[in-house]
């Protein structure tokens, strides 16, 4: 699948999952390129970054599953054993769906209408036209979108915030 399809697929995913989840898939960041929305630490990755180049990235099996090539592609890197039970469980049962939906509502799309998807103000409002460069979609921004109220946004940030200091307790910072 051309990067840039599955950068976009990516980002309606975690958009979808923010509308109804109050959560993303990725906890990636979000910026307006010209080519439409991206994933920040994502799009690092399959331009070929190592995880320990990129800032804040958590450690996974990126390059143990996935490959890119110069035709800006990529593809598993290996076959994927469906009986073993515990290959899924990295993903809830929300994050499945959430992943299905899009791809059975935007997966046929070719790349090109997915980035004219993604540039319509209609559709995606909070994607701003960078002029050449890029811009930080800023999540509270990405939230009115999707028809949060200030209170919910409020609850999703202190939730974060919540989370973000479960994580520094377990992992001794």
């Amino acid at each position: 699948m051309h990067h840039l399809k599955l950068m976009k697929l990516l980002y309606l995913a975690d958009r979808l999952s923010w509308q109804e989840n109050d959560y993303p898939i990725t906890g990636d960041d979000y910026y307006s390129l010209p080519y439409g929305p991206v994933l920040s630490k994502t799009l690092d990755l399959m331009h070929g970054e190592t995880l320990s180049q990129i800032k804040g990235a958590n450690a996974s099996a990126w390059d143990k599953w996935i490959k890119s090539d110069e035709n800006y592609s990529v593809k598993l890197a290996k076959a994927v054993d469906e009986s073993d039970e515990y290959f899924w469980d990295h993903l809830s049962i929300n994050d499945e769906e959430i992943l299905t939906k899009i791809f059975d509502k935007y997966g046929h799309f070719e790349t090109f209408a997915l980035v004219e998807y993604t540039h319509n103000k209609d559709y995606i409002p909070e994607w701003e036209n960078p002029k050449g460069s890029s811009k930080k979609i800023d999540l509270r921004t990405l939230l009115q979108h999707i028809g949060k109220t200030p209170q919910e946004i409020e609850y999703i940030f202190e939730d974060m915030e919540l989370k973000a200091a479960f994580d520094r307790a377990f992992q001794g910072h």
